[in-house]
């Protein structure tokens, strides 16, 4: 699933919450980031309208975003309020991990990709590299994890369920042939 930034009108996100598809995405943040906001344009991982801004207006360039399902990988783009490659942007999962990328293109601003997966998780926060006044993030996707198999599920659980209902329909014919037997 992704949230391409365009999901709600322009708005605040600290403490907003995108639903798509019945899964809950929610926002939180110290700085001043904007939902479906005007960011860097068009460029390679982050195309407006993205959640822009940070401390360009005040605050701090970090925010967090929690899921009401478990995930097991995310990828988003992000564009930093510098002319010059930067690196040390990192992202803490909700497990506790700490996971550094740099943003090594500059087209025309500092820009990159984060990507994860593994164990499931509920949530990230992300940090800006040092040296960025700012930031532009977009196209979150995510994998919710898979629930394991449900006991009693697939080839054996519908042979057992077909001998049962088996056994029931000759139980209810033999009962039916000696009640019109006793007539």
């Amino acid at each position: 699933m992704t949230l391409t930034m365009d999901e709600v009108a322009f708005q605040p996100i600290n403490g907003l919450t995108i639903t798509k598809g019945g899964e809950s995405f929610t926002f939180s943040t110290a700085g001043t980031y904007f939902y479906n906001n005007g960011g860097p344009g068009q460029v390679t991982f982050v195309q407006d309208p993205s959640i822009c801004c940070g401390s360009v207006f005040g605050g701090n360039p970090q925010f967090s975003v929690a899921f009401s399902v478990a995930v097991t990988s995310i990828q988003f783009g992000i564009a930093e309020n510098v002319v010059i490659p930067l690196t040390g942007a990192h992202v803490t999962l909700s497990n506790g991990d700490n996971l550094s990328f740099n943003l090594p293109l500059n087209d025309p601003y500092a820009e990159g990709q984060f990507t994860w997966s593994g164990s499931p998780v509920t949530g990230f926060e992300l940090f800006a590299a040092p040296g960025a006044s700012g930031l532009a993030f977009d196209n979150l996707a995510v994998s919710f994890a898979v629930p394991g198999p449900i006991v009693g599920a697939g080839l054996p659980g519908l042979i057992f369920a077909s001998g049962g209902l088996l056994g029931w329909w000759r139980r209810k014919r033999k009962a039916m042939a000696a009640g019109s037997s006793q007539s």
